[in-house]
Order: structure tokens, then C-alpha cells, then sequence
């Protein structure tokens, strides 16, 4: 399933610390064209990460990295 690979990627990148707590994650439209992938996808991965307390979303301010490791 492709929002599996978008989802794993993303929870790599957050646990090797490519993004910093409480540092914003890319927008959807930019992991849409990086995964080459639709709106729907990403926001399916983003909300399992979320569901996972990888992240937290901000309202009209995007997704946003909650911890670097597990």
C-alpha cells in the first residue's frame, strides 16, 4: 500500500531526527509531489502518525513533529 511506504518513511525520518520536536513537517502538497501520491494518501499516513503520538496537527498550521524516537 503506498500510504504504508509514505507512513514508514515519514516515521524513519522522524525517529533518525530529521525533524526536530515541534519543528513543522512538509505540507501535504509537498510530500503529494515527493511521494508522488494523492492528497488522500498523505493524509491517510500523516493520521496514522498522529494516531501513533509521532506528531500533532495545528489547525490551519500544519503537522508537526511530536518526538524523535519511540
Amino acid at each position: 500500500m503506498k500510504y504504508e511506504t509514505v507512513k514508514q518513511t515519514l516515521r524513519n525520518e522522524i525517529i533518525d531526527g530529521k525533524y526536530k520536536i515541534n519543528e513543522k513537517l512538509p505540507t501535504e502538497s509537498e510530500l503529494m509531489k515527493r511521494f508522488d501520491v494523492s492528497r488522500y494518501t498523505i493524509r491517510r499516513a500523516v493520521g496514522d502518525l498522529e494516531n501513533e503520538h509521532y506528531i500533532y496537527r495545528i489547525q490551519g498550521g500544519g503537522d508537526v513533529c511530536a518526538r524523535l524516537a519511540t
